[in-house]
């Protein structure tokens, strides 16, 4: 029936020519301006705008969202990461490139039995350094700050070790081995062997510092009297010892070459105090002695007297000083006697030395014209009264003589023989 109808209205109005009249339209006009005033109307779509805008952030951080995704491989028993690979500043890239260079390695990296590792959400650290820009713009340059990257032999990707390498700042986990120095003594020199892989630093009492290398033996001059330490570079381990101070002695010498006994005798005496004093003359045998010696000086010359001493810590120290000898020693003998004058001091020949010293000797006097023997002894008390012995007969007035003397015991630095020239005079 909906058809008939349709049909009826059609055929109705197919041949209908109504007349134009221009009045109609200016009518109809009349009253559209009534109706729409020529204002615009407020525009009510401002809400449904804003929306459209919140939804399209919303978009586009989602879309980066997925696009920052990085597959990674994760390996068993490894802590490997691949993440993208920073470009040269004088090539640009995007977004885009980078994923789809990080697709291609990861779908290059499979194990030897063809099964592809699963991927996981990358994790990005604040010391990785990453670079993204928008295509046409070069990417900046960023310097790799992080020790633990290294360049990847895939392109656009870097590889971050965790396990591979040691925690920073350590050098060597084996124990490390201080040598223990017992105390020392101010200028001396010690030897210190550093049998580790890491360096050892000896320290000095003001604070100077040397090196002993690693699997090295050194040798150190202790100037410096105080607290000494060995340690490692990181001070872990630390050995200290003392070195004391050893300070220098003094003493007194008397210059004048005085007789004691009928030797030639120089005084030394020194107020310093010590454990123990070691006395030596031109580098002669050392005698032990207390605060004062004596020492015998046969040769004319300078002679350095040595004082050494050693202080309760054990410490050694020494000074020297010179003595100047005029003459040598020659038993003290006199050059001349009278054998007829009163005083028996002056009538007969004797070496006053060999009167004064007990030891042993021998003399004789020597005609120096034929060198037969005048006179021979070994008593100090039984002189030469000037009688010859080959005759009997008392030696010519102003004749000189040989004598000589052959010491039985001489003293240490003394010589055996002693001579000389003796005138009988009236």
């Amino acid at each position: 029936m909906s058809q008939n109808l349709e049909n009826l209205f059609k055929d109705s109005l197919q041949n209908l020519d109504a007349p134009y009249n221009p009045q109609a339209w200016v009518d109809l006009q009349s009253r559209l301006d009534i109706a729409m005033p020529v204002a615009a109307p407020k525009k009510p779509f401002k809400v449904w705008s804003a929306s459209a805008i919140v939804l399209g952030i919303i978009g586009i951080f989602t879309a980066f969202y997925f696009l920052a995704l990085s597959p990674i491989t994760d390996k068993e028993n490894s802590d490997t990461r691949v993440v993208p690979k920073k470009s040269t500043p004088d090539k640009p890239t995007n977004t885009t490139d980078n994923k789809e260079a990080i697709l291609n390695t990861i779908n290059s990296s499979k194990t030897t039995n063809n099964t592809t590792q699963p991927l996981i959400r990358p994790i990005l650290k604040t010391s990785m350094s990453t670079v993204s820009s928008t295509k046409g713009t070069p990417s900046k340059k960023v310097e790799n700050t992080n020790q633990n990257l290294i360049v990847g032999e895939l392109p656009n990707t870097v590889i971050l070790k965790n396990k591979l390498q040691e925690p920073s700042g350590v050098i060597n986990s084996a124990p490390i081995s201080i040598p223990s120095i017992a105390n020392q003594c101010q200028n001396e020199k010690v030897k210190i062997s550093n049998t580790n892989t890491r360096n050892l630093i000896v320290t000095f009492p003001s604070g100077k510092i040397e090196k002993i290398a690693s699997n090295k033996e050194t040798t150190l001059h202790l100037t410096e009297e105080g607290i000494y330490s060995i340690s490692d570079n990181n001070f872990e381990k630390e050995q200290t010892f003392i070195v004391n101070s050893a300070k220098e002695p003094d003493f007194e010498l008397d210059q004048t070459n005085i007789y004691k006994n009928g030797l030639p005798s120089s005084v030394v005496s020194t107020n310093f105090i010590a454990h123990e004093y070691r006395w030596t003359c031109d580098k002669t045998k050392a005698i032990l002695a207390e605060k004062e010696n004596e020492f015998h000086f046969f040769k004319e010359g300078r002679h350095t007297i040595e004082l050494e001493v050693t202080d309760q810590n054990g410490c050694k120290n020494s000074t020297s000083k010179v003595v100047t000898i005029s003459n040598d020693y020659n038993l003290m003998a006199v050059d001349a006697f009278n054998p007829l004058h009163n005083d028996l001091r002056r009538n007969t020949f004797m070496p006053f030395a060999l009167k004064q010293r007990n030891t042993g000797f021998t003399l004789v006097i020597i005609d120096p014209k034929d060198g037969s023997i005048v006179y021979q002894t070994n008593d100090a008390n039984a002189g030469w009264d000037g009688i010859d012995k080959r005759s009997g007969n008392l030696a010519i007035s102003s004749s000189s003589y040989i004598w000589k003397v052959t010491l039985t015991n001489p003293l240490e630095g003394e010589n055996k023989n002693y001579k000389g020239i003796i005138l009988v005079t009236r």
